[in-house]
This record gives C-alpha cells, sequence and structure tokens, in this order.
C-alpha cells in the first residue's frame, strides 16, 4: 500500500475515526503513519482519507498498579 503520513493534530484526528483532506492522492488505500508510526488504513475517495481500520497503541501499565 501507498504511505500517507500525517502530522501530529492530523493524526489525532485519524484514531479519533475523523475525516482528513487528501488532496492530490489517489482514490484507494493507503497506511497511514505519524512520527514514524504506523496508525491505521484509510481509504481515499475525491480527495478525502477516511479511517478503515485504526491501531491502537497499548500503554504499559505502570509499575506497582494492577
Amino acid at each position: 500500500l501507498p504511505a500517507h503520513t500525517l502530522g501530529t493534530v492530523e493524526a489525532q484526528r485519524f484514531r479519533q475515526g475523523q475525516a482528513l483532506p487528501a488532496t492530490g492522492r489517489p482514490d484507494g488505500e493507503c497506511a497511514v503513519f505519524a512520527d514514524g508510526l504506523f496508525l491505521g488504513i484509510a481509504t481515499v475517495a475525491a480527495g478525502v482519507a477516511r479511517p478503515r481500520r485504526v491501531v491502537v497503541e497499548r500503554v504499559p501499565a505502570e509499575a506497582g498498579t494492577g
């Protein structure tokens, strides 16, 4: 899949399932990245990228909790 890299604000919106502008990107699926991390897969149509699959980053449990 072609890669689509997002900035910090766009990445947060993508994680929340919001559609994002993808002007100039061809229609179809793309792998979405931000800060070198894979965020998920988006479907692009008519210049708009919509999240299809979002990968949730696991936050390690703090020591001593459980």
